[in-house]
């Protein structure tokens, strides 16, 4: 089966008593589907004794016990994709997700947009990516991150000892001189081929109060 998508679905709780079953789908959305801790191990780890390459994970909401489930799919399975999108996660998850990010043989492309990243979050993604080699995409679209959480995340990328071909970071709460700043940062980078960088205003100066 080459795509598996599931959504809007519930699952009922005997699911939480199966063992993991591996998932022959070489692309696999979960979306809008509510999970429980267990029932999310459960299908992570399918993932792990599976061949998927891409996984898509939106319109879902993931603890910290199911973030650590999630983290051990990326550092354990074939993963070469991974897109999480409009999902709710636990702040105190981000890190483990980052080591799984750092241990990960085969992760080459990573999508995070609109999953409520914050400064202190993406800190340890951009300390991750620095170590994470298999790694050639990253896009951080539409979260709250200003200017400090960007420049952390463009310098760890500048320090990789591999080339990152593509770093996006779009709708950051940064004002459009910050935003020119990080784009003459980046492009100062030789080890970042390309890197886009966009600003929300509007966000920027609903931020400015807090």
């Amino acid at each position: 089966m080459e795509s598996l998508v599931l959504t809007n679905m519930t699952f009922d709780s005997e699911l939480s008593t199966w063992q993991p079953i591996p998932i022959a789908s070489r692309r696999v959305t979960f979306e809008s589907t509510p999970l429980s801790d267990t029932q999310a191990a459960l299908l992570f780890r399918g993932l792990c004794k599976g061949a998927t390459t891409h996984l898509h994970v939106n319109d879902m909401k993931l603890t910290l016990p199911g973030m650590a489930s999630l983290s051990v799919t990326i550092a354990d399975s074939p993963l070469q994709v991974v897109t999480v999108e409009l999902t709710t996660m636990d702040g105190e998850g981000w890190g483990c997700v980052a080591k799984a990010i750092a241990r990960s043989k085969h992760l080459r492309e990573l999508y995070l947009l609109r999953t409520g990243l914050l400064d202190c979050d993406v800190a340890y993604i951009a300390n991750a990516l620095v170590n994470a080699s298999s790694v050639r995409v990253v896009h951080v679209v539409g979260n709250a991150i200003r200017f400090a959480g960007a420049v952390a995340l463009v310098q760890c990328l500048g320090r990789r000892r591999h080339a990152l071909d593509e770093l996006k970071m779009e709708g950051l709460a940064v004002s459009e001189d910050e935003a020119a700043v990080l784009q003459s940062m980046a492009d100062g980078f030789p080890m970042l081929k390309r890197c886009v960088v966009t600003t929300n205003v509007a966000m920027h100066v609903a931020m400015q109060s807090f």
